[in-house]
């Protein structure tokens, strides 16, 4: 509330706008899933499917410059159909989830080509381009300990656009 510039969306990311089952395959509430919906997912709770460009659309967003993603699974369905908004977006921070949907990772790496940097810390991957975050002054933001901050630990006034896309649970 008080954050005018934040919106909080119900929803799942997904590759077209439509009703999906959110579903507990058995991890916990930390590992809700989503897909499309069955006739006979009459236990599953529904949630709306909503694509990133869409959001980007609804919010007036034409540059991603951090998209942070765990979506347990789904980032397969989201990458495989990435080709109208991957160009738009400079950072990706993303848990990949093969162990419980095969091809998260090859969608993500297939859709990322266009990413120079790629690097790993325990669950979560990083795919940047080089050059993709600037300050007003030039000099990259990228930094392996903070993103809000310039080589050498100096603040920046520049205003990151993040679409952070993170499940709740209630």
């Amino acid at each position: 509330a008080h954050y005018s510039n934040i919106f909080p969306v119900q929803g799942a990311l997904w590759r077209e706008n439509s009703t999906l089952s959110l579903s507990d395959p058995g991890t916990g509430h930390w590992g809700y899933q989503t897909r499309e919906k069955r006739d006979g997912d009459v236990r599953d709770a529904s949630v709306s499917g909503m694509t990133v460009d869409g959001l980007m659309a609804q919010y007036g967003v034409d540059y991603i410059d951090i998209l942070k993603m765990d979506i347990e699974g789904a980032e397969k369905e989201v990458f495989e159909t990435s080709a109208s908004w991957i160009d738009r977006v400079g950072i990706i921070i993303i848990e990949l989830h093969d162990r419980s949907k095969d091809g998260c990772s090859r969608s993500v790496y297939a859709a990322t080509k266009g990413f120079d940097i790629k690097w790993s810390r325990g669950e979560t991957t990083f795919l940047a381009r080089k050059g993709s975050t600037r300050s007003t002054s030039g000099q990259a933001l990228i930094s392996t300990n903070s993103i809000s901050a310039r080589p050498g630990g100096k603040r920046c006034g520049h205003r990151s656009r993040i679409l952070s896309v993170v499940p709740t649970w209630e």
